[in-house]
């Protein structure tokens, strides 16, 4: 049976393929372009609780900035948008996000990074799967 590394975060980790440093491993990429911390603990999470335990987890850290929405209560199914300052140009969203971004504390993007760090932390050390993650942007 083939090992597995996941690597989930933005565009940084999307495409990235480190083939040379795994070879033989099923490398599997769910990392999305403008994607947050925040999404990629919550899919990360998910995909091992779908697809069972990768051997390794890898998980390049975006800009603390970023985060994501629940979006149209009314869709049957749950979808998250990705939100980024860099992208509020194109967005439709992008008066209300600018709103929520100019009385949100600095503090509090830190607060909610390090608090998903330490539960996803929590998550992968109780099922035994060794990780890391390291500041990729900045």
């Amino acid at each position: 049976m083939a090992k597995t590394v996941l690597i989930n975060g933005c565009s940084y980790a999307h495409r990235w393929h480190p083939d040379k440093w795994f070879e033989g491993y099923d490398i599997v990429n769910i990392a999305e372009c403008g994607g947050s911390n925040r999404r990629a603990v919550r899919t990360t999470v998910e995909w091992i609780l779908q697809n069972g335990n990768p051997d390794y987890v890898l998980l390049p850290i975006t800009f603390l900035n970023r985060f994501e929405a629940y979006y149209d209560h009314l869709k049957p199914k749950v979808e998250y948008v990705s939100i980024s300052p860099g992208f509020l140009g194109r967005a439709k969203l992008a008066p209300i996000v600018a709103e929520y971004m100019a009385y949100e504390h600095p503090s509090v993007t830190l607060d909610r990074f390090v608090t998903d760090m330490i539960m996803l932390d929590g998550f992968l050390k109780q099922r035994n799967i060794p990780y890391l993650a390291w500041n990729m942007c900045t």
